[in-house]
This record gives C-alpha cells, structure tokens and sequence, in this order.
C-alpha cells in the first residue's frame, strides 16, 4: 500500500501563518481592551493572609476568611446586590453576565454561612451590620426581574 504524504502547498503555509499572526493580534488587542486593573493589596489583604498562616484556632481562621469575603462583597456589589463587579479580566460574556457571575459565585457562601446556624448579621465596612440573609433576598430577586436595571 502506498504511503500518504501532506505536502502542503505554499499557499496553504501562507494562509496558515496568516491564521496564526490574526489570532496572536486578536488575543494581544482583547487582553489589552477587556482589562481592568486588579485592586492593589492592601491592609485588609496583609490581614487575612496573616490571620491564615497564623496559629489561630481554625474556626477563627475562618471566620476571618469569612468576613474577608463578605467585605469584598459589599464593597464591590451594586444597589440591589444583582451584580458584583470585582477588579480584573473582564470576560467575554460582558459587563452583565460578569456582573451576575460575581453575585453567583459568592451567594453560596453567603447562604452556607447562614444555614450553618451562625447569625444572619455580619459586620460591614465601618463596623456597621449587614443583613445577609436581606441581601441574597435582594440580589436573587433583581437578579431574576427583567424590569430590574
């Protein structure tokens, strides 16, 4: 049986190196056009990652954790608690799915926390309460309302 051999021709090299400089553009100009810059570590941060490799008792630590998160979470969230909006590489999704992502992503959290049996209440930036268990309320509900912004 004769061997088959793939003698590319030029114009197929051609083409094929030409796919390949369009696709590294295409990455460099979308890296460069969906970036935001990551929040600078800061004292917060230094905290957690102190409290973390610490000796601490573990439910400490992650009380810690816990807080760290919900901090975040506020901090970045927007009126009505639908969309968190974190700092970094924007997806190609866009600025709503990435929004509904940062919600998504830390509810669970939110609700295992609660359902765990520990208070619905968690202190906010400047020591004031937050209601957890009203802000997933919040967020699923203009999460799934169409007329919600």
């Amino acid at each position: 049986m004769p061997a088959i051999v793939f003698r590319p021709s030029a114009r197929f090299l051609l083409s094929a190196a030409a796919a390949v400089i369009v696709v590294a553009i295409g990455a460099t100009l979308f890296t460069r056009s969906h970036h935001r810059d990551p929040a600078p570590a800061g004292m917060a941060e230094a905290r957690v990652r102190d409290l973390m490799l610490g000796n601490e008792p573990i439910e400490r630590r992650f009380d810690g954790l816990f807080e760290y998160f919900t901090d975040g979470f506020v901090r970045h969230a927007e009126p009505g608690y639908a969309r968190v909006r974190y700092s970094g590489y924007r997806s190609w999704n866009g600025y709503s799915v990435d929004g509904l992502e940062g919600f998504t992503r830390t509810a669970p959290l939110l609700a295992a926390w609660i359902y765990s049996g520990r208070a619905a209440g968690a202190a906010g930036q400047g020591g004031r309460q937050l209601d957890l268990l009203e802000i997933l309320r919040q967020g699923i509900l203009n999460g799934v309302d169409p007329r919600s912004p």
